[in-house]
């Protein structure tokens, strides 16, 4: 079940360890690991992090909001179709490829490339569901909503001219206004943000006014949780 701000704020408070707030496409990128050319390790990490966050005592606490998980539910099963068609085809030029080379070069040792039937495209669906299932979530906050409308007719990123962007407005105004809270109540811990979105969010430490608002609340901004993970304390065995 969510929970409010308030009540979220005082269970992070009272058990201190560092924030990660996931921007939907940060947890689909899981997904499409097969087919994006990604600078980190992406499985690993969301692993690890999953790992962290189910401890006892806790290690993370990863938090989404209400409209995280509705996008997530709305796109997640599109893009593993879409990785699962891209590895359908792969597998299918991989044996023509083989095919070819045989005849050509029948002497030469090659190898076939298959994964034997794994559903590939199911298991990494699951491994991204597995974040959103262990993340804290912030139920929707009617002040927050009535910012996101203000930055949206501002046109202030993430929305911009010709792009009003209201959910990620919304998705915004809500991690900002928990780090606000925490920050209010001496959490020093790392609070970090991760979208892969610099297209709306801007590239690192994020487009004007978001660079002055991330830093007011003293929040990071990452593009993906493999950049996250490097910046929190080593995990407790």
């Amino acid at each position: 079940m969510p929970d409010s701000l308030g009540q979220l704020t005082q269970d992070i408070l009272a058990d201190r360890c560092p924030v990660l707030l996931l921007d939907t496409c940060s947890i689909i990128d899981i997904i499409r690991v097969p087919i994006r050319a990604t600078q980190g390790d992406l499985l690993g990490a969301a692993q690890r992090l999953f790992a962290q966050a189910k401890a006892r005592p806790r290690q993370l606490w990863i938090v989404v909001n209400e409209q995280v998980v509705q996008e997530w539910h709305d796109n997640a099963t599109n893009v593993a179709g879409e990785v699962g068609a891209a590895i359908a085809r792969t597998e299918d030029a991989a044996r023509r490829l083989l095919a070819s080379a045989k005849e050509v070069a029948p002497q030469q040792r090659m190898s076939a490339f298959s994964l034997g039937g794994l559903t590939l495209d199911n298991l990494l669906l699951k491994r991204s569901k597995s974040l959103l299932d262990v993340a804290a979530t912030i139920a929707d906050d009617d002040i927050c909503h009535q910012r996101a409308l203000g930055r949206m007719r501002q046109r202030q990123a993430p929305s911009s001219q010709g792009k009003q962007e209201f959910k990620d407005c919304h998705i915004v105004e809500h991690f900002l206004e928990l780090a606000g809270r925490l920050r209010h109540g001496s959490f020093a811990g790392p609070v970090i943000f991760v979208s892969s979105n610099t297209t709306d969010y801007g590239k690192i430490p994020g487009q004007p006014p978001l660079d002055e608002n991330f830093s007011s609340v003293g929040l990071q901004f990452v593009t993906d949780i493999a950049w996250a993970e490097s910046l929190l304390p080593p995990a407790k065995q």
